[in-house]
């Protein structure tokens, strides 16, 4: 038996396809251009790419199958979009399905159908109860649909099924039904005392009733109620969340009554601004959520044999713990507080390469640890190396790590030295069985960093890359957003660095004497010497990047490169990046923006603010924005006063990152905690660099 399954990428479809596949029946699917669809190929599913609205692509995939399953839906916009695709779609099929002959012909319908505006708590309804008189869009254009699907079983003979399931739930879904309650930051809301039953259909009761549907002679020209039998109460449901997913989440009771009043009174604001009122405040469907109203499953039992699940209660702890395996943490780098406390008491002794301007924040840094002393200094121009360790009171200097060698054994080297240096002094001092923190950009290249690592691996000692940004504040509050889930899945990640060098005439990139400055030697000129801080960032959320694409061009900020802004394109196969640089843009901003499906992170690291921006779910979208407009500004206003505290009390510096990552660096080395940066996170950045250099000239 071969099948057209429209909506296989989909929930419900992707359960259907495991169904049917199981049963040994073959599966074609029209699928549009940007569905994901790995699990098609990996099911060996044929698949067309197309969509309902191309009555051509619908005839295509139509051809040489013996049934058809449609499963796809419109569930959101205004009604042109429902109809295209709940009405228009389903009629063109069914035109095709006449046509080429199709046998069997399974629509995926909804108990919203129903007239449910003179029903009353514990109602039973039966699938001949009438159709709502007054729908929203969705029922509205499922009503049309099923009036369709009907007329082609009466005229035309074609054998059709619809199946009404109330709210879906399961693996792969979201955890909450949609009749459920309504989203309140952290808790979630119920109408009433809670107590009401919330009709809950489980996804493989759902794709069970399509396949008996498929192949049953009795189901011909019959609609299903596909719903559980076992009652779970809204608060009972919030209880096993709070058990099994959320621990802290507070199921709130909201009167129904005042309910009503706030979504009349939010209505009547809307309507008198121009605007619809979202479906979920008009009144019948408001009432839905408060009340218990029952499906009667009998003709699925008595005609098919259909079963309900045994055990509803145990089906949705498994689909909580579904999602609790899914919240594995996005990132792997760590998310310390302040001040980073490391217990142990024992001493390393330390050794500084390089006395430039930047080896002064090392060392501000490395006088606060208890656990380190600084016992050399070393630098090729021994005479700005004496003047540095007679400032930090440092007692040895040497003009090259030869001759610290001879001298010293220190247990752990801090290279800050220009980038051209920093893999062979890593594995000098690696062979010389020191643990290596090595400013960015971690090498040259990445053959340079891989060879870095092997020797580390080799040598049983610890490398790690002073990805700074990584464990800046915000960064940090980023990355516990994001490990619990905060804005669901990543779609999208931007990253914007500008330094405005067209103003900086003292800048040692734009000086005459800057045409010597070892950053022009670099592959990536002066880019490379600032990359690094946006990219391992975009690294930490998006992990390993892909079909890296740059574009690049020249504004005469920098005399001695070719260019001066870049940008940069790229994805890691479920989500895209742009990383932005630029060197003649002001003020000076960096930020990364996280985009995911239900919310948005920003970090603005110049600012020193962290933004969570998440979807209001209820709300009308002019509350929404009007409320997080409020929220922003409250939060800058905010990092206003903080940061001017901090910078009269020296309470956090510029650089705050460094200093919490080389703690986290001390503390691994002496309570064998993970490095505060991965080998990974530096090797790809060093591997995008590459190919990034490949596509400009420099």
């Amino acid at each position: 038996m071969k099948i057209l399954l429209t909506g296989a990428t989909g929930f419900l479809g992707r359960h259907i396809v495991r169904k049917l596949t199981d049963e040994g029946i073959e599966i074609k699917s029209l699928v549009r251009k940007t569905s994901p669809i790995s699990h098609l190929k990996q099911d060996n599913i044929k698949f067309f790419q197309g969509n309902l609205r191309n009555r051509e692509s619908i005839r295509k995939a139509v051809k040489g199958v013996d049934g058809i399953i449609h499963a796809a839906t419109s569930k959101g916009g205004p009604w042109p979009e429902f109809f295209a695709d709940n009405v228009q779609g389903t009629e063109w099929l069914l035109e095709e399905a006449v046509k080429q002959k199709v046998k069997r012909f399974v629509f995926i319908s909804s108990v919203a159908v129903y007239d449910h505006s003179q029903v009353k708590n514990g109602f039973i309804i039966k699938e001949n109860h009438p159709k709502e008189k007054a729908p929203n869009h969705y029922s509205r254009s499922k009503i049309e649909a099923e009036t369709l699907i009907e007329k082609y079983h009466k005229e035309q003979g074609l054998a059709t099924t619809i199946i009404r399931p109330a709210c879906i739930y399961g693996s792969g879904g979201f955890w909450y039904p949609s009749r459920l309650g309504f989203s309140a930051g952290k808790n979630y809301a119920v109408l009433g005392s809670g107590k009401s039953v919330v009709p809950l259909s489980h996804v493989n009761s759902v794709a069970d009733l399509i396949l008996l549907s498929l192949i049953r002679d009795e189901a011909a020209g019959k609609a299903y109620n596909v719903v559980e039998d076992e009652p779970v109460t809204r608060i009972e449901f919030l209880r096993l969340a709070r058990e099994n997913l959320y621990p802290g989440m507070k199921a709130i009771k909201f009167p129904y009554a005042l309910a009503r009043f706030f979504a009349w009174g939010l209505r009547t604001a809307l309507k008198m601004a121009g605007m619809p009122p979202p479906t979920r405040l008009a009144p019948a469907a408001l009432r839905l959520f408060a009340i218990s109203v029952f499906y009667d499953n009998t003709r699925a039992r008595q005609d098919l044999g259909w079963q309900p699940q045994q055990d509803v209660q145990q089906t949705i702890r498994d689909m909580l713990k579904w999602h609790q395996e899914q919240r594995k943490p996005v990132s792997s780098l760590q998310t310390p507080s302040w001040p980073v406390v490391i217990e142990g008491q024992r001493q390393l002794k330390t050794a500084v390469i390089g006395a430039g301007a930047f080896a002064k924040t090392h060392l501000d840094i490395l006088k606060n640890i208890q656990q380190t002393q600084v016992v050399a200094l070393c630098d090729p121009d021994l005479d700005r190396a004496r003047a540095l360790a007679d400032q930090y009171g440092i007692q040895q200097t040497f003009k090259s790590m030869d001759d610290l060698f001879k001298s010293e054994k220190p247990a752990v080297v801090h290279i800050v030295s220009p980038a051209q240096t920093h893999a062979p002094l890593s594995v000098r001092a690696m062979q010389n069985g020191c643990h290596v923190l090595v400013e960015k950009p971690m090498a040259v290249n990445a053959k340079e960093a891989r060879e870095m690592i092997e020797v580390s691996r080799r040598e049983n000692v610890k490398l790690c890359v002073e990805h700074s940004n990584l464990y800046d504040g915000m960064m940090i509050q980023g990355r516990q957003w994001l490990n619990q889930r905060a804005v669901g899945k990543v779609i999208q990640v931007e990253s914007w660095f500008g330094t405005g060098l067209n103003k900086m005439p003292m800048s040692p990139y734009v000086k005459y004497e800057g045409k010597d400055h070892w950053v022009y030697k670099l592959p990536g000129g002066v880019y490379q010497n600032f990359i690094s801080h946006p990219l391992s960032c975009v690294l930490d959320v998006m992990g390993q990047i892909q079909n890296i694409q740059v574009k690049a061009l020249y504004h005469k900020a920098i005399p001695y490169q070719d260019s001066d802004e870049l940008r940069i394109q790229f994805d890691n196969g479920s989500a895209i990046g742009t990383l932005s640089l630029s060197m003649c843009t002001a003020p000076r901003s960096n930020f990364i923006r996280i985009y995911g499906e239900e919310g948005t992170i920003e970090i603005d690291f110049m600012s020193r603010v962290a933004f969570l921006n998440r979807d209001s779910g209820a709300l009308p979208k002019v509350i929404s924005r009007n409320l997080t407009a409020r929220k922003k500004g409250k939060i800058y206003k905010k990092a206003g006063r903080n940061n001017l505290f901090n910078l009269i009390t020296k309470k956090h510096g510029y650089f705050e990152g460094n200093e919490i990552l080389i703690r986290l660096f001390y503390r691994s080395l002496i309570e064998g905690s993970p490095l505060p940066v991965t080998h990974e996170n530096g090797l790809w950045s060093m591997e995008a660099m590459d190919a990034i250099w490949k596509q400009i000239d420099i």
